[in-house]
């Protein structure tokens, strides 16, 4: 709604509306004074991309973990003009945003010192790009990205090896709210009482995802959503 009305009803605020976190707090504030309210964007990691990954916009990575703080996610990332995106970004996102690393690992389900073993196989006359090819099977988007953040290859193995699984993406920022997956955010738990409701402006409630929580999309925002409904509703 465009303007809250000082009466007993439930607010409710899609996460792909411009009513961001920001804008709620300025709203309610303007009808019943400050209200604590987060504003949080997700989840385009916004990265520079150069000559390397230019042609597989629109290809995702896949068999990859992207690991942010303790947050951890076997999710693909699609490759995009402005950087990465996808499930396996959006697992992350809570970490990113709160300024964690952002690292890939090409090959999660084997160790270093295997991978190190494959490299050690006799390279001849092959460049290094050749190699990884046929030691490593890295080709397309996958050898992209590994052009992309460790050009120029080194040639120590061990390093290589450490280094294809930790892949340190340039982080730059989230996308702006017209650009994001889904965004988070919204009245902090503080602000609501154990009905929901905003502690500064009785018989007001706040019910999803106008609440500053964060979970997978699909079932479990749905579920969240309708459980908060269903609880303001036995209590308004």
């Amino acid at each position: 709604r465009n303007k809250l009305k000082k009466k007993s009803f439930v607010a409710k605020v899609n996460s792909k509306m411009k009513i961001n976190a920001i804008g709620l707090n300025e709203i309610i504030k303007k009808n019943y004074g400050e209200i604590i309210c987060v504003n949080k964007f997700s989840v385009k990691v916004a990265n520079k991309i150069f000559k390397f990954m230019n042609k597989y916009f629109g290809e995702p990575l896949k068999n990859i973990k992207i690991s942010s703080g303790k947050l951890t996610s076997r999710g693909e990332a699609l490759i995009t003009k402005s950087g990465l995106e996808g499930g396996g970004v959006y697992e992350v996102s809570t970490a990113l945003r709160e300024g964690g690393y952002f690292e890939i690992d090409l090959f999660p389900d084997f160790g270093v010192k295997y991978i190190s073993n494959l490299l050690s196989k006799p390279r001849q006359k092959n460049s290094i790009g050749n190699h990884l090819r046929k030691t490593l099977n890295l080709s397309g988007a996958r050898m992209a990205l590994v052009n992309e953040t460790l050009h120029p290859i080194q040639s120590d193995l061990n390093k290589l090896a450490h280094s294809l699984k930790n892949l340190k993406v340039n982080y730059l920022a989230a996308q702006p709210i017209d650009q994001a997956i889904s965004t988070s955010g919204g009245v902090a738990f503080s602000a609501l009482d154990n009905k929901l409701m905003l502690r500064k402006a009785p018989q007001v409630f706040c019910v999803g995802e106008m609440i500053d929580w964060d979970a997978p999309t699909g079932g479990y925002l749905l579920t969240a959503c309708i459980s908060t409904g269903y609880w303001v509703g036995l209590n308004a």
